[in-house]
């Protein structure tokens, strides 16, 4: 940070500047002396900074001998301040002073405390496990050490980043700490894991029902990717699954994707058809519309009422755009039939109001 001191505002009075005179009155004097530039604030890595002076008179610059991490060189009226790195946790400052001819002028010279910091708290796994990265930012020379409370945790320490590494879990939820050491400074960093695969009841209402819960035991795996869910077991015929993705705690199904295909006896089609079914979502409170495109989602939050129970209650998210820029709720799902043409023979199957609850406790 550069700070411009002219004689206007040394005559005011400016803070960081002090002056006095040989015979300790306190009248600030410029006659033959002032500070033109400064910049000397310093993080705890250290650096270079300097100090531009304005003279009429030879110049003398000193620096407390308590305070000899303070390095300057002075040349043309220009002090070179260099100062190294601080490995104290406090700042700390320096008085610069500069005298000419009886007057004196003190510049402070800051520089902040070491640091030693992480880019997170709070660290997150899916059940399958994985990998995350903490930024982690340490001015002092000599290296942090980590410790892991649980053996499902590992890590590693690569450039600037510490890598945490979670085995798959078998069971519903599961915590550990992270502890970074250095000297006598420990920050903590709580991992947790949460298991959401495993054995669910899905519940919901059908299209011409809306008084009769209905429930299927159907099953929630890991996909191919992370963050990713395949829904299935006790669906329609033909559906072979639904793709989920889950990401800080939200378990979110989008509309538009093919979830199987089937040949069934259609009298009103003259015998067998073939359809392939795909994905939608469905308001029935205010328009009675349904859609299939890609960017509508249904998501639900995901909620642990007890220790190894899951719940999930799935609710509009605010993403399908009606008219006026209104807002269509999503109430519910629906499996849609479409020739292998792209026409649309209508809705095969609805699932209103849908909530998973994971079957007795287990993963």
């Amino acid at each position: 940070m550069k700070v411009i001191y002219n004689r206007i505002f040394l005559l005011l009075g400016v803070f960081l500047i002090t002056a006095c005179s040989d015979n300790d009155s306190s009248v600030l004097t410029t006659d033959n002396l002032s500070i033109v530039e400064a910049n000397v604030s310093f993080a705890a890595e250290g650096g270079k900074g300097s100090i531009v002076v304005a003279a009429t008179e030879k110049i003398v610059v000193s620096v407390d001998p308590s305070q000899s991490w303070c390095k300057w060189v002075l040349e043309d009226n220009i002090i070179t301040v260099t100062v190294p790195a601080n490995i104290e946790l406090e700042g700390r400052t320096a008085l610069v002073k500069i005298s000419a001819k009886g007057n004196t002028l003190s510049v402070p010279v800051t520089q902040t405390g070491a640091v030693l910091a992480v880019s997170a708290s709070f660290i997150d796994f899916e059940g399958r496990g994985g990998r995350q990265a903490i930024a982690i930012k340490n001015t002092l020379p000599e290296p942090y050490n980590v410790e892991v409370e649980d053996d499902w945790l590992t890590y590693e320490i690569e450039g600037d980043s510490l890598i945490v590494t979670a085995e798959k879990s078998n069971v519903v939820i599961r915590e550990s700490k992270v502890n970074i050491i250095l000297n006598e400074r420990v920050i903590e960093v709580l991992a947790q894991q949460i298991n959401i695969e495993g054995n669910y009841t899905m519940s919901y209402f059908e299209f011409d029902d809306s008084e009769t819960l209905l429930s299927s035991s159907v099953t929630l795996k890991a996909g191919e990717k992370p963050g990713t869910y395949l829904l299935a077991g006790g669906l329609p015929e033909g559906v072979t699954s639904i793709l989920f993705t889950y990401k800080n705690g939200r378990l979110t199904v989008h509309g538009g994707q093919y979830v199987g295909r089937l040949t069934y006896d259609n009298p009103r089609d003259g015998g067998l058809v073939t359809r392939q079914f795909y994905l939608g979502v469905i308001n029935i409170s205010f328009y009675n519309a349904i859609t299939f495109y890609e960017e509508v989602s249904y998501s639900a939050s995901l909620f642990l009422p007890e220790e190894n129970k899951i719940f999930f209650e799935f609710n509009d998210d605010g993403t399908w755009m009606g008219p006026s820029n209104g807002i269509i709720p999503v109430e519910g799902l629906v499996i849609g039939a479409f020739g292998d043409d792209g026409i649309y023979y209508g809705r095969r199957h609805a699932f209103l109001y849908v909530t998973l609850e994971l079957e007795n406790g287990e993963n």
